[in-house]
């Protein structure tokens, strides 16, 4: 074969070949994906998966590519369009293009910050995306200006999508939320926010903490955040108990290799201190050791 065919055969889009008299299609290098350096939502690993389905899966709204249009799902896809409503009522159908050209204009590097690609066409694609950060918006600020909605007031509906906007898997990229919330609230914010004498606007850091409910971080030390997942872990890692006499750490192992090993983990009600654990010695009628939450 000359090199001329090998080069021609690496850039097409498949290759077709004879097999009696059925046709089998060949992937080539061009339909291969491979994750770019923006990539920074994943997929869930399958045997982590398989260990908890539902805790990696999100179980009342969408966000982002990965669970859209599940069937499960389509509920919240008639409050999504009454935020819409609401928002377009509010702000004008000229924001709401703008927004739109936004998201179109940054598509590339939206998608390439999913490991999966989304088969999703452009339109629907930048409609996704415009309905999701226009939900997320209006129920950051409706919940941050104490407006009475009932996605809010009741536990079971705010508590189910507080944790499904946390899943790695329901991510929007934290720069497209962050550039929409601060053209949405453009104009119309007054007035000192929360905690704080600051007339400006309130960061959408800010009423994305507030919403999650973390009550204790450095806003200043969160830089870079890649999504609401990434948030959490920026989080955490301010609150991470801190040793007087710093050691090095060698093959620390894992919460899955400890529970392997005979280690249990009881779970105790602070989620502000995650990474707060204790070690509990071992009694002579005890005999699996325990990791406790301080």
């Amino acid at each position: 074969m000359e090199m001329a065919d090998i080069n021609n055969s690496a850039n097409s889009s498949s290759d077709v070949h004879q097999n009696g008299s059925e046709e089998v299609k060949i992937d080539t290098l061009e339909d291969w994906w491979e994750p770019k350096p923006e990539c920074c939502i994943y997929k869930v690993p399958i045997d982590l998966r398989k260990k908890n389905e539902e805790a990696y899966t999100p179980q009342v709204i969408s966000i982002g590519p990965l669970h859209h249009g599940k069937n499960e799902l389509k509920d919240m896809q008639k409050q999504k369009e009454r935020y819409n409503h609401i928002f377009k009522e509010r702000r004008g159908n000229e924001k709401l293009v703008e927004m739109k050209c936004y998201i179109r204009n940054q598509e590339k590097k939206i998608r390439y910050c999913y490991e999966q690609p989304s088969s999703l066409e452009s339109g629907p694609f930048v409609e996704m995306v415009l309905d999701d950060t226009v939900f997320i918006i209006e129920l950051f600020l409706r919940h941050y200006w104490n407006v009475d909605d009932f996605l809010l007031e009741k536990p079971l509906y705010r508590n189910s999508i507080k944790r499904d906007l946390q899943l790695l898997e329901n991510q929007l990229p934290y720069f497209v939320l962050n550039e929409l919330y601060m053209s949405a609230i453009k104009g119309i914010y007054s007035g000192p926010y929360k905690g704080s004498a600051n007339t400006d606007p309130p960061s959408f850091l800010h009423i994305s903490c507030y919403f999650f409910g973390y009550k204790s971080y450095d806003i200043g030390k969160m830089v870079g955040v890649k999504h609401f997942t990434d948030l959490r872990r920026c989080v955490l890692i301010q609150n991470r108990p801190k040793s007087n006499t710093p050691k090095e750490v060698v093959d620390l192992p894992c919460a899955t290799k400890l529970d392997k090993s005979g280690v249990s983990f009881k779970h105790v009600e602070n989620e502000d201190r995650l990474l707060d654990l204790k070690f509990l010695t071992c009694k002579p009628w005890i005999h699996t050791p325990i990791l406790e939450k301080i």
